[in-house]
């Protein structure tokens, strides 16, 4: 059976890739991008826009699937998000900012998983968290701040597990507020302080 919907919505379906014709309408069959009435999968990019002939989505595919830059904007022609692909696969960098421009997240993929650091910022440019993946999964020290860019909270990870030793967390005010021991997973002993106001 054939589906055929607005790209907007197949994005959240699949992924695909390259260049050649260009269209702003496609439909998915068992994960591959055809346009509608053909038969063979759609090599070129496709775009979607605003009612204001902004541009809201454009996203290049070779053979039915992305490869390449998929690139999204805001109706105010800030980019929302920018994701490299390769054969259907996020590979390479991911960005994505606010609508004000501040750079929101960035993170790198191999082959469609996660592997290396992936940063995020609040909208006031602080960066909130930091964490490293490799192949998929948390892999390395986890940091989190608060919007004053104090210290919010320090864990770490090998291969998705958390470490066995101590979580740390302070108060925005930089004074610490718990320390939480873990082993194999479990809670073992815990220590919380009152933040002095």
């Amino acid at each position: 059976m054939k589906k055929t919907i607005p790209f907007a919505l197949l994005l959240m379906t699949f992924a695909g890739a390259s260049q050649a014709a260009t269209v702003d309408y496609l439909q998915s069959r068992n994960g591959v991008a055809y346009q509608v009435n053909h038969d063979k999968p759609f090599t070129g990019t496709f775009v979607n826009k605003y009612n204001n002939g902004q541009k809201d989505i454009e996203v290049s595919f070779k053979d039915g699937k992305q490869n390449g830059t998929a690139t999204r904007w805001y109706p105010n022609d800030q980019k929302i998000s920018e994701v490299q692909y390769s054969d259907g696969k996020k590979n390479g960098k991911e960005t994505g900012w606010y609508e004000n421009g501040q750079k929101a997240v960035e993170s790198q993929f191999t082959k469609g998983q996660e592997d290396g650091v992936e940063t995020h910022w609040f909208e006031n440019g602080q960066k909130s968290s930091e964490i490293t993946y490799k192949d998929g999964k948390k892999n390395g020290t986890k940091t989190l701040w608060y919007r004053n860019g104090q210290k919010y909270q320090v864990s770490n990870y090998t291969q998705g597990k958390l470490n066995d030793g101590t979580v740390k967390a302070w108060y925005p005010n930089g004074e610490k507020a718990a320390e939480i021991t873990f082993e194999k997973g479990n809670e073992v002993s815990s220590q919380y302080w009152p933040e002095h106001v």
